[in-house]
């Protein structure tokens, strides 16, 4: 370290939603060690709200990504990011931490003026460039969350024996998802896909155990057939002690009327309905969290609820549950992970084959261990 105590650190990691929930750990390792440091984040707008009220953060930066895409972007951009850039500089930062290791990332934590910049050696795109000093990743595969904690090993933050997240939950989301399940379909028989409550059932709904649902990742290999999807709803609809929801973000509306249309028994339909805190109350709320490597499924992690994760292009080495009971639902061809946005074979098997009453199986044995 260079001379002069800690007081301020900035993370620099902007996105994905699931990347950022696998850094709450490094956040709260630095301020177990450090109690008066001041730690800032420099995060994407669309996921803030994920850090909003999180005890380990003092303060965060938010910056439109999508606006300064491209020259035209940045040129239009200029004058925010002038003002945002001016901003850093006057918090005077000891460190910068750049997790997500891109050029911009690395530009953010160069005009920071962090006294000393930190970053993995073997980041993309030339922002090693703007480190002082660069860190060895590890020599193997291991958790994305690990991973990060050995960037501040590396500058003498202990790893804890149990990495924590410490994620808030707001009340009032949590308060608008319970009402939303108050309002759900009643045990099966009673009504179509994501229908009102019969009057009365409103006991019945709440009382039963809510298994979440979230079946689409970012990739385009990521892909879970609907009908695939709808058997496992149908599947766990057969149980009167289970709430089948459904979830996703607004650009998952299409696939989710498909479901609808598959589905021979009701489920409650929440796909686009919730803003992130809904979804982070959502997944708090469920018994058991059904999801691909996506933000939900390390949601799940971070808030303690048992998931079963559906693994097809990645690998649960990296990016699997993480400190909760789990079932991992995989079918294992030789082609599996490819580590591959897109299916190089075109065909998505890993998951275009995958039954949903694999699934059930899964989120059936998990509940059984739970009890």
């Amino acid at each position: 370290m260079r001379e002069g105590p800690i007081r301020r650190i900035l993370i620099v990691k902007p996105s994905s939603l699931g990347d950022l929930v696998h850094t709450l750990p490094l956040a709260n390792a630095i301020k177990d060690h450090w109690p008066e440091v001041e730690i800032d984040w420099l995060v994407n707008r669309a996921f803030e709200p994920l850090l909003s009220g999180h005890p380990a953060i003092a303060r965060t930066f938010p910056f439109d990504r999508a606006g300064l895409r491209g020259p035209a972007g940045l040129w239009r951009g200029r004058r925010d990011l002038a003002l945002l850039v001016r901003e850093l500089r006057a918090r005077r930062y000891d460190l910068s931490l750049d997790l997500q290791g891109l050029l911009r990332s690395g530009l953010f934590s160069f005009f920071s003026g962090a006294r000393l910049r930190v970053g993995f050696a073997n980041a993309r795109e030339g922002s090693p460039l703007f480190y002082d000093r660069r860190i060895a990743p590890p020599d193997r595969l291991v958790h994305a969350i690990h991973r990060n904690l050995a960037l501040v090993a590396a500058i003498g933050v202990p790893a804890p024996a149990r990495p924590e997240f410490r994620l808030p939950v707001l009340p009032a989301a949590r308060q608008a998802v319970r009402a939303a399940l108050g309002s759900a379909v009643a045990p099966p028989s009673t009504g179509r896909a994501g229908a009102p409550a019969p009057r009365g059932a409103k006991d019945a709904a709440t009382s039963r155990r809510v298994v979440s649902v979230f079946p689409l990742g970012r990739w385009s290999s990521k892909f879970w057939p609907p009908g695939r999807c709808a058997e496992l709803l149908d599947g766990l609809a057969l149980r009167p002690d289970l709430l089948p929801v459904l979830g996703g973000s607004g650009d998952e509306r299409p696939y989710a009327r498909e479901v609808a249309s598959l589905a021979r028994s009701p489920f409650l339909d929440l796909v686009g309905k919730t803003d992130l805190p809904g979804l982070v109350a959502l997944v708090a709320e469920s018994s058991v969290v059904v999801a691909q490597d996506s933000a939900a499924l390390h949601l799940a992690s971070a808030l303690g609820r048992p998931t079963v994760g559906l693994f097809g292009p990645s690998t649960p080495r990296y990016s699997g549950p993480f400190g909760v009971p789990n079932r991992i639902v995989r079918l294992g061809l030789s082609c599996s992970p490819c580590l591959e946005r897109r299916c190089p074979l075109g065909t998505t098997a890993c998951l275009a084959e995958l039954p949903g009453e694999r699934v059930l199986s899964g989120v059936l044995s998990l509940l059984e261990k739970i009890g």
